[in-house]
C-alpha cells in the first residue's frame, strides 16, 4: 500500500449480531476517514495466534467458537491519523455496546507497524505462510433451489445488507486456498444459509470473469437442491430471502448478467435431467 496513514479493521461476530456495522461505519466516516471493504478472512486458532502475535491462545474453546466460526469482514480505513481516530471510535463503541471482555465488536491496528503487518497477512502477502492467508482469484456462485410436490421449481434469492449493496443474488463466496470449487460451494451454503443437507450439487458448466476490489476473479456457477421446508438461517451478509420462480428471478430479482445466465443454465440442466428421467 502507498504511504497513506491507514488501519486494518476486523469486524467481529458480535457487531453484526447487534446490527452495529452501520454505526461502526458512521463513526469512522464521522472522523473524516475513508473506509473500504477488501473481503473476509477465516481464522483457525493457529492463524489467529499469528495475526495477534500471541504466544498462545487464551480460552481456546471460546475463541474458536467466537473468532473462528465464521469469516470476518476486513476493512481498510485511510485518512489523517487513521489509527488514532479508529482506536477512538473503537473505545467509544466498546464502552457503549460491548457485552464482555471477549466479545468486543471489532479489532483495529494499534500502530503503523501493526497496520502494515496485518495488511500483508490478510491480503495474502505473508512471507512465512502465504498459502494460509488472503483471497484467491476464484469464486463460487450457488443457486439454491427446491422442487415442490407439483413439480414446480423455485429458486432462492438473497438480499445483501445495505452496506454490501442491497441487491438480490444467489449464494456467493470466495474459494479458500487449497479448497476445491465443489467444497467451497457446499461450505458457502452452510455458512450463508445454515443448511447442512444438500440433496444434489450440480455443476452448471457455466463460469465467468469479473473484477472486484481491483482483483480479477473467476466464478463457477453451481446449483444446490435442498428439501422443501429446509430451515434457513441467514448470515449477517443478507437481510432477507425469497423463493421465486425462474421468470421472477430473471426479471425482478437478479441484477447482474452473470447471475442471470447462471440461472438460465441451471434451469436448462434441470429440464434436461427431467427429460432423461422420463425416457
Amino acid at each position: 500500500m502507498a504511504n497513506d496513514d491507514f488501519a486494518v479493521i476486523l469486524i467481529k461476530p458480535d457487531a453484526p449480531e447487534q446490527g452495529l456495522e452501520p454505526e461502526i461505519l458512521k463513526g469512522l466516516e464521522g472522523e473524516g476517514l475513508s473506509v473500504s471493504e477488501v473481503g473476509t478472512i477465516r481464522f483457525d486458532l493457529e492463524s489467529l495466534k499469528e495475526f495477534y502475535q500471541w504466544s498462545e491462545v487464551g480460552y481456546p474453546k471460546e475463541m474458536g467458537e467466537y473468532m473462528c466460526a465464521t469469516p470476518l469482514p476486513v476493512l481498510i480505513v485511510k485518512g489523517i491519523d487513521a489509527i488514532g481516530k479508529t482506536m477512538s471510535v473503537k473505545e467509544r463503541l466498546r464502552a457503549k455496546y460491548s457485552n464482555s471482555r471477549l466479545k468486543n465488536l471489532f479489532h483495529c491496528s494499534s500502530s503503523r507497524e501493526d497496520a502494515r503487518r496485518e495488511y500483508d497477512l490478510v491480503m495474502g502477502r505473508s512471507t512465512r505462510e502465504e498459502a494460509k492467508w488472503g483471497r484467491t482469484p476464484n469464486q463460487v456462485e450457488v443457486i439454491v433451489f427446491k422442487v415442490l410436490e407439483n413439480g414446480e421449481v423455485l429458486f432462492l434469492m438473497l438480499k445483501r445488507n445495505p452496506k454490501r449493496g442491497g441487491f438480490w443474488q444467489p449464494v456467493t463466496g470466495n474459494v479458500e486456498r487449497g479448497e476445491s470449487f465443489e467444497a467451497a460451494a457446499l461450505r458457502e451454503v452452510r455458512e450463508e444459509l445454515g443448511i447442512e443437507q444438500i440433496l444434489e450439487l450440480t455443476d452448471t458448466g457455466y463460469s465467468y470473469k469479473f473484477t472486484d476490489n481491483n482483483l480479477d476473479q473467476f466464478e463457477r456457477v453451481f446449483g444446490a437442491r435442498v428439501l422443501d421446508g429446509a430451515p434457513i438461517k441467514l448470515s449477517p451478509e443478507h437481510t432477507e430471502c425469497r423463493w421465486v420462480s425462474k421468470n421472477d428471478a430473471l426479471n425482478t430479482y437478479l441484477k447482474y448478467p452473470g447471475n442471470k445466465e447462471g440461472l438460465r443454465r441451471l434451469s436448462e440442466n434441470i429440464a434436461e435431467a427431467r427429460k432423461r428421467g422420463m425416457q
